[in-house]
């Protein structure tokens, strides 16, 4: 988060939401970059202990494999060779949660009790994660309609179910709401910085 001394003074009328939720939108207005966005998440996720950051948009609802762009706040490189079998890709959180639905979700190994069906062979990849401290976590399902684009953000931990629990109790209405305008803000970054991302000369952009 940045230094507390750079913020702009709140009026009253602004305090009553927590501490840390204004803090994080304070600092995600002078936000001039999608970097400095993501920053902020993960900045923000760290602080609550959840440093296991994922945020994955697809550019349209019905072609979800169309991916927009995937961040992480960690080394995920793993992954990529389990979601190299469609059969365990396709009952990923965000595609049998967050394409069709906008309740947050706990997610991880230490809620895989309370699902609906999931086959066996994504039951067996949940280990893996926890083994390297994914064991739960907290999933915001994000929309955009013009175009239609989902996108999901999901801050983990290495907590037990009581512990995560307690997070989303507590903090659940901060990481929503930050990941709301995180999204918004991020989007909007991303889509201005298309000639950057590309290497546009001066005259392509134009």
């Amino acid at each position: 988060m940045k230094d507390s001394s750079l913020r702009r003074a709140l009026v009253d009328a602004e305090r009553y939401t927590p501490e840390l939720l204004q803090n994080f939108l304070v600092d995600i207005e002078g936000t001039r970059h999608s970097s400095e966005v993501w920053q902020l998440i993960v900045s923000l996720g760290q602080t609550l202990n959840l440093p296991y950051i994922d945020f994955i948009s697809a550019s349209n609802y019905a072609e979800w494999k169309k991916t927009l762009f995937i961040r992480t706040s960690y080394d995920s490189s793993w992954l990529n060779e389990l979601n190299s079998d469609p059969e365990i890709h396709k009952w990923s959180y965000f595609r049998t949660h967050a394409m069709h639905y906008l309740t947050p979700i706990a997610v991880g190994i230490e809620f895989i009790d309370e699902y609906r069906h999931i086959p066996e062979t994504r039951v067996h990849v949940l280990p893996e994660p926890a083994r390297r401290g994914i064991r739960a976590g907290f999933s915001i399902p994000l929309r955009i309609h013009a175009p239609p684009q989902s996108a999901l953000i999901t801050f983990s931990g290495n907590h037990s179910k009581r512990e995560m629990q307690l997070i989303i109790r507590n903090h659940g209405w901060v990481l929503q709401t930050a990941a709301l305008v995180g999204h918004q803000r991020y989007i909007m970054h991303f889509a201005n910085e298309f000639s950057e991302r590309n290497r546009l000369s001066e005259k392509q952009a134009e």
